[in-house]
């Protein structure tokens, strides 16, 4: 009975942790994709405020682009408008893609088909970067197309934003999200086999019970006349045989 239990329990077990495991690792993936896509999606947006920012604040943004320089006057408001976002880097390209003017001096002078190629099609280009020896900072960068009303577009700018913090966010949400869906995945799997099992064990019990009341006397005991009748031909069957000796004896209180 103990081997019939184990059994019935096992399969049921292996069902629900081989869809654990896969749920599980569909989740992961899925929700590791949506992660990248908020992020793009987010670094997307505070890059386009950025070029949108910049335009404003700066009319002479194109002529940063044509002289390949910006005025003290210029430097200090481009400053100040990545300093009210999480953009630490900012480079401006001609129609090009030449870079004429870049925030850190490390950005060497040459072309961009990256961004001649944002200036041809008007599409943005995202890159999700993750930087540092443990991962622990995410960078995204984005091309944009730079327009005003009086000038169209007249180039492409570069942004990096550090979105670590929104990352560490996204990460958490998205892990309590993956674990409560595969909690819901093993009780909708687990639960349908615990009813499965109980019922198996209730038709088990109710079985054993039948056959009780068909053999046993339910206010002695002991066997019932058919149960002794059975016996009694049994036993007479194999004494005919080769079968043992057979005894068969009263007692009467």
């Amino acid at each position: 009975m103990l081997r019939a239990v184990v059994r019935t329990i096992a399969l049921p077990v292996l069902v629900v942790l081989a869809l654990v495991l896969a749920v599980g690792f569909g989740v992961s993936a899925s929700l590791q994709q949506m992660e990248r896509a908020t992020l793009l999606r987010e670094g997307a947006l505070r890059a386009g405020d950025l070029a949108e920012e910049l335009v404003a604040q700066i009319p002479d943004t194109p002529q940063i682009i044509a002289n390949g320089r910006a005025t003290d006057d210029q430097a200090r408001l481009l400053s100040a408008v990545m300093t009210g976002s999480a953009v630490f880097q900012v480079r401006l390209y001609a129609p090009d893609g030449t870079l004429r003017y870049a925030t850190d001096r490390e950005s060497a002078a040459g072309l961009a088909p990256e961004a001649a190629a944002v200036y041809d099609t008007l599409q943005p280009n995202l890159q999700l970067l993750r930087q540092g020896p443990a991962g622990d900072r995410v960078t995204v960068t984005a091309l944009v197309p730079l327009a005003s009303p009086g000038d169209g577009v007249f180039g492409v700018i570069e942004t990096a934003a550090d979105a670590s913090h929104l990352a560490g966010l996204l990460t958490a949400m998205f892990q309590r999200l993956s674990l409560a869906l595969i909690v819901l995945t093993t009780v909708a799997v687990l639960l349908p086999a615990l009813i499965l099992i109980w019922r198996n064990d209730q038709v088990r019990r109710r079985d054993h019970a039948l056959v009780q009341l068909a053999k046993f006397d339910p206010l002695t005991g002991i066997l019932n006349r058919g149960a002794l009748t059975r016996e009694g031909q049994d036993a007479v069957k194999q004494r005919d045989g080769d079968g043992p000796d057979a005894t068969l004896g009263f007692l009467f209180f």
